[in-house]
């Protein structure tokens, strides 16, 4: 018995690179699953590429988030690829115009405008879900496997960094430790398995 579900329209802020070639390519790559029905990108050339992708018609197309906001809603959802200081704002007004929202991270740039976002949508009672894809992979799921446990819990700062090229052409998963500082590249370590079965550094 296969579960039907209906297409989910969602409408795009900011068709750079990542809302075109990461959301955009997902949504021609699977139209049973969502559909996007307009956008607002305010460089004329990326505005156009998008909507020939989408085969959007010129009234979905838009020169700022403003405009598209001031149009009423026009799908459920709504994709914020906007530069990572831009976020804030279209997020907002997005979610207080009744959209549900998918944004690109980081959420913001400031821990205020972060708390600012989550109260908003709490109070309009419409989702914000933050694209962290990461938290589905392996590394993830072997560093905080459920149930998370109180020392587990107590891991609050995980750097990584995945880089190409080294270790005879493997790929390096990654590199964990406690404090912010980064991990210059040649002191990363090759764990093709998980580190603990490694003797590699954990957290």
């Amino acid at each position: 018995m296969s579960l039907h579900r209906p297409v989910v329209d969602a409408v795009l802020i900011g068709a750079g690179s990542r809302g075109t070639f990461a959301y955009g390519t997902t949504a021609l790559a699977h139209p049973a699953h969502v559909r996007f029905v307009a956008v607002a990108e305010p460089d004329p050339e990326r505005r156009a590429r998008f909507a020939n992708q989408h085969a959007l018609p010129p009234d979905r197309c838009f020169a700022s988030w403003e405009d598209l906001l001031a149009a009423g809603q026009l799908a459920p959802a709504l994709v914020c690829c906007t530069l990572d200081r831009l976020h804030v704002a279209p997020t907002v007004a997005a979610l207080e115009a009744g959209y549900h929202v998918l944004l690109e991270k980081p959420m913001a740039v400031t821990p205020e405008d972060c708390v600012r976002l989550v109260q908003t949508s709490e109070h309009v009672n419409r989702v914000l879900m933050i694209c962290h894809v990461l938290r589905y992979t392996s590394f993830f799921s072997t560093l905080y496997p459920p149930p998370m446990t109180v020392a587990m819990a107590a891991v609050t700062v995980v750097s990584w960094r995945r880089l190409r090229g080294l270790c005879g052409g493997q790929t390096i998963r990654r590199t964990l430790r406690r404090s912010r500082p980064r991990v210059p590249p040649s002191k990363a370590t090759c764990w093709p398995s998980p580190p603990s079965a490694q003797g590699g550094p954990v957290p």
